[in-house]
């Protein structure tokens, strides 16, 4: 389940050891809320294992002189989605045509292709549907399981990333375990038939 930003930083402050510890475990979360992670140190509960970890993930992800921008998201397939996508959530702006959709789409995902680890991952907590299915089809696997954790991602983008065959083993591993997409039967069939779940024989 989503758990708000206040209530991470209130863990994150006032929690004891086992409660740093369980939030240690999801370092997307960190990655998307250094300030969580400062909040962690400041708490003295946390130990040297603990802090250790967060040093990790910082010097890893959120060094600013290491930041560059993540590997780029290819277009094929992908621009007509978020174009319709788009649409509806400019209904307030007008009609637009197939053309001008298009020509925005394209502008988000080259701006969204610019964007360095950290911030796709916070765009993909925070962003709009069309953003998310951009984010959806990044190479790097912890932008994706940042999308699937968003508050605001619907069935219907977890159904489409569980049809992809070619999804990363970790994100599919990770929709089959948690709870909050396995009351969809459409989803529990098709992670039943994806080749990255494996079968007892």
């Amino acid at each position: 389940p989503y758990l708000p930003m206040q209530f991470l930083n209130e863990i994150a402050r006032k929690g004891d050891r086992r409660m740093l510890t369980a939030l240690a475990t999801n370092p997307i979360k960190l990655m998307a809320y250094p300030d969580v992670m400062e909040r962690m140190e400041e708490n003295t509960e946390a130990d040297d294992a603990l802090k250790d970890k967060i040093k990790d993930i910082r010097n890893n992800y959120l060094d600013e002189k290491k930041e560059q921008a993540g590997e780029s998201i290819p277009e094929e397939q992908l621009l007509p989605q978020v174009a319709q996508a788009m649409t509806g959530e400019s209904a307030h702006r007008g009609k637009q045509s197939t053309d001008q959709m298009r020509s925005r789409a394209l502008e988000l995902l080259r701006q969204i292709n610019g964007l360095s680890l950290q911030k796709r991952i916070q765009l993909a907590f925070t962003g709009t549907r069309s953003e998310r299915l951009i984010l959806a089809r990044d190479p790097n696997k912890y932008v994706i399981l940042a999308v699937t954790e968003g508050p605001n991602t619907t069935e219907e983008e977890i159904v489409a990333i569980v049809k992809n065959r070619r999804m990363h083993g970790d994100v599919i591993e990770s929709i089959a375990s948690g709870s909050r997409w396995l009351a969809s039967e459409e989803i529990r069939m098709l992670l039943l038939k994806h080749p990255h779940i494996p079968t007892v024989k």
